[in-house]
């Protein structure tokens, strides 16, 4: 990467130089959320798929994810007073 930030000298894996194309895609941040945001959704995309595996059992849905039942309710309890924020 260059300087100035962009990709106008990096090589591809195929031996490709990267093209304005290429730069263009990697240039459009807007379209990825930032880290937190995303990594919070897909943790309350899983939790609830767990709860919903186990018809909401705590106890199993631990399980199924490999956590202590002590760390899914924690994670359970952030989720809920989140969502009660954007009530």
């Amino acid at each position: 990467m260059s300087e100035s930030g962009t990709l106008d000298n990096l090589i591809l894996s195929d031996s490709r130089q990267i093209t304005e194309k290429d730069n263009n895609i990697f240039n459009k941040q807007e379209q990825f959320p930032p880290y937190e945001e995303y990594m919070y959704k897909k943790e309350k995309e899983i939790l609830e798929w767990a709860l919903k595996t186990t018809n909401n059992n705590i106890s199993s849905a631990a399980n199924l994810l490999k956590l202590p039942r002590s760390t899914l309710r924690s994670k359970l309890q952030i989720l809920s007073k989140s969502r009660a924020n954007t009530d």
